[in-house]
């Protein structure tokens, strides 16, 4: 996706909004293509822990109509240097609602997604 050495802020978030944009525009293949192949997924709902082939027979569906799900950014944090690199985020969803943090204390709120970037591949999210 992109080359790990000269990490910028813009690099490191063009990377996240792209799998946004993709999740929006049901870009299957683009979307996909952004997590490492032993990627975990962790969903909104507390039992939602995947494998990411797991999580592509899950979101197919989803994605056939060209309309995946839309996420928005509300804040963002990065940690970490080099080749690996710590995230969390919180998303704003239409049909869950408000922004809250992670553990969230019901499916009405959003989410805060935390993950994992190494060599340029998500690996946790």
């Amino acid at each position: 996706m992109f080359s790990h050495s000269g990490w910028t802020q813009e690099k490191l978030d063009a990377l996240l909004d792209g799998l946004h944009q993709d999740a929006h525009e049901g870009n299957f293949q683009a979307y996909f293509a952004r997590y490492s192949l032993d990627a975990v997924f962790l969903g909104t709902d507390k039992t939602e822990r995947w494998s990411i082939e797991e999580f592509k027979t899950y979101a197919k569906p989803a994605f056939a109509d060209g309309h995946g799900w839309t996420y928005a950014v509300v804040e963002r944090n990065w940690e970490g240097d080099g080749n690996t690199r710590w995230f969390d985020e919180i998303l704003f969803n239409e049909k869950l609602g408000r922004p809250c943090s992670f553990p969230m204390p019901s499916l009405k709120t959003s989410a805060r997604r935390p993950g994992k970037l190494t060599n340029g591949k998500l690996k946790l999210i």
